[in-house]
């Protein structure tokens, strides 16, 4: 894969922390799409989104409270249904512009992430040619070398009723420092994540992190105070909690695909290590929680 053999070159190219403007041709650009929210005519580009499969990409589902609250002046509910519009650019090959609408969003109850369901909105995007990623439900070990990606410093402006859409992508190169199984802590995050030293930039939230075998193992979700290093880290959030959302995405022959790891069953996701996976119950029969075995993590 593409991404893996340009990630391979990143990694090598630099021993120590890293954060550099990203090439014109990388191919991450076609995975990891910069996010714009908009409203009666105000826009609020922030955020970055990373493509999983076709139809689909994945986020930080703070980016999405980020919006509600700006635009809508409250917190998000879960069932809130907000006006204003949800856009995704993506580079593709050949440096081609193209423009999607995000049609539904899904939101993991566990932790910070949220599905978004993407429409075609130019002409490049409907005739796009979709591919997948390769990714890794569970964190890197400590002291592996880790590559990341997003947008940051998004602005636009309109002129001659032409909006103009600017960011900068970035690349960052790191080493995974901590892991928390659970949560790191019970305020800020409260999900299961892992510290890295990439120096990450405030709007690069929900961009990938990739593994050292160019595997999706994460998604930028934080910078914070570590007791382990006596510092600020970077934090992404681990992505084995992603398995129990519920989408309602059909299939073929009539299939409802009810839950995110349906899609993995299936290999409409590719996710290493989602066999580790147990779903249960709670005693009333209304909540479905999922964790890890016991030799997963």
């Amino acid at each position: 894969m593409l991404i893996k053999h340009n990630f391979e070159r990143m990694i090598n190219s630099s021993k120590e922390p890293a954060s550099r403007p990203t090439e014109t041709y990388s191919p991450i650009k076609e995975f990891g799409l910069s996010l714009l929210a908009m409203k009666d005519g105000e826009y609020y580009p922030s955020g970055t989104a990373m493509i999983i499969t076709g139809h689909l990409a994945i986020t930080a589902k703070h980016v999405i409270e980020d919006y509600w609250r700006h635009f809508e002046y409250s917190k998000l509910k879960p069932d809130a249904k907000g006006k204003h519009n949800l856009v995704a650019a993506q580079v593709q090959p050949e440096k081609k512009g193209a423009l999607w609408t995000v049609r539904k969003i899904y939101f993991c109850p566990s932790t910070d992430i949220a599905f978004l369901e993407l429409y075609p909105f130019s002409e490049a995007a409907r005739s796009y040619t979709w591919k997948g990623i390769n990714m890794n439900l569970f964190p890197p070990p400590v002291g592996s070398r880790v590559v990341g990606f997003g947008y940051h410093s998004s602005s636009v402006n309109e002129k001659d009723k032409t909006i103009n859409w600017k960011d900068s992508p970035t690349t960052v190169i790191g080493e995974v420092m901590e892991i928390h199984p659970a949560h790191k802590d019970s305020g800020f995050l409260r999900f299961p994540c892992f510290g890295i030293s990439n120096p990450i930039t405030h709007g690069m939230s929900g961009g990938p992190i990739f593994n050292e075998s160019g595997e999706l193992c994460g998604l930028i979700t934080a910078t914070a105070y570590s007791a382990i290093t006596n510092s600020i880290m970077s934090y992404a959030v681990s992505l084995w909690p992603i398995a129990n959302t519920v989408i309602n995405i059909p299939g073929e022959n009539g299939i409802t695909y009810k839950y995110a790891i349906d899609l993995m069953k299936s290999r409409i996701l590719a996710a290493k290590n989602w066999e580790k996976i147990t779903f249960m119950e709670n005693p009333d029969g209304t909540t479905r929680m999922m964790v890890p075995n016991e030799d997963s993590l």
